[in-house]
């Protein structure tokens, strides 16, 4: 959990006092607002942002950050709200007088505000993403609803796919554009560095970033060689020495799986701080397209996956 709140520049608390320990946090919190440099933003969707954290009674709380979903226990200590995810990590949150949930991090301030069980207003209902239902598979992938469509897009490297609405090609030109809109901190604090940027080869692969930058996939086309789709499960272990050897912790297959007549073969990349990489690979005419994830979530996959094809 904690890099996901830096990936919103929120890890430190805000404290200020005032709420009695009797209070109840238990309920559905949203994020509702931000602000920087002065300026408040009461509109979380211009952002592309969405974060709901759910309180139990029996002290478990679920998370999803963007599409992200986490889960752990939670306590209140104070007029602070801690939460212990699932690797053991404590995150502070300041309860505010007005009720509200504050985090701060390099001047950027996040308010979460809990949820009106009586109306059901809630951020959520403003675009939010809500979470999947538990127990759910990669194989139940065709019955997820996909996201709202966005740009179709043509690529020189011989494949064509409908992005989510708001995500755009990442490229040098884009690039350079984010950085007069937003500035070099946010660039660096979505992950975006100089050093990054030249270590892309643009010509080889294509980045795809949604519109608040916090969601990726590259798509990367190489010769098949005569394999099929097919029988890339069956090569679980040769793939495995491959990436272990070149510094994944982990990998494992998830097998085949459908995204609207298009069929996948699906697995799990682990890297050594323990960041998890979906990757999905298909071939078609001789040629092995690997689309490799971080952070998206299943109804943005299911959008891109199932609107593949060869152009």
């Amino acid at each position: 959990m904690r890099k996901w709140i830096s990936i919103f520049l929120a890890i430190l608390m805000l404290a200020m006092p005032g709420l009695a320990e009797a209070t109840s946090l238990e309920g559905t919190w949203n994020l509702t607002s931000a602000q920087a440099q002065g300026i408040t933003i009461d509109d979380i969707s211009m952002l592309g942002l969405s974060m709901s954290i759910s309180l139990d009674a029996d002290g478990t709380v679920f998370m999803v950050l963007n599409g992200m979903e986490e889960s752990g226990s939670w306590a209140q200590n104070g007029s602070v709200l801690e939460i212990t995810d699932s690797f053991g990590e404590v995150q502070e949150f300041a309860i505010l007088e007005d009720g509200t949930l504050s985090m701060e991090q390099d001047g950027v301030v996040l308010i979460l505000t809990r949820e009106d069980s009586a109306s059901g207003s809630s951020q959520a209902d403003a675009g939010a993403i809500a979470p999947s239902a538990s127990g759910s598979s990669e194989a139940d992938a065709g019955a997820i609803a996909p996201s709202a469509a966005g740009e179709t897009i043509t690529s020189a490297n011989g494949y064509s796919m409908t992005l989510p609405e708001g995500w755009f090609l990442f490229d040098q030109e884009a690039y350079q554009q984010l950085i007069d809109l937003y500035g070099e901190e946010f660039m660096e604090a979505a992950g975006i560095t100089p050093e990054l940027l030249e270590s892309m080869d643009f010509s080889q692969q294509e980045n795809y970033y949604s519109a608040d930058m916090m969601s990726n996939m590259n798509v990367v086309p190489s010769p098949a060689s005569g394999l099929t789709t097919e029988i890339l499960p069956m090569l679980e272990d040769t793939f495995r020495e491959m990436f272990i050897a070149a510094g994944f912790a982990d990998y494992s297959v998830d097998g085949l799986v459908d995204f609207s007549g298009n069929q996948f073969c699906a697995w799990t990349l682990t890297t050594q701080n323990e960041m998890s990489v979906r990757q999905y690979i298909i071939i078609a005419d001789d040629t092995m397209f690997t689309f490799s994830m971080s952070g998206v979530s299943d109804a943005d996959i299911a959008l891109m996956l199932g609107s593949f094809s060869v152009a």
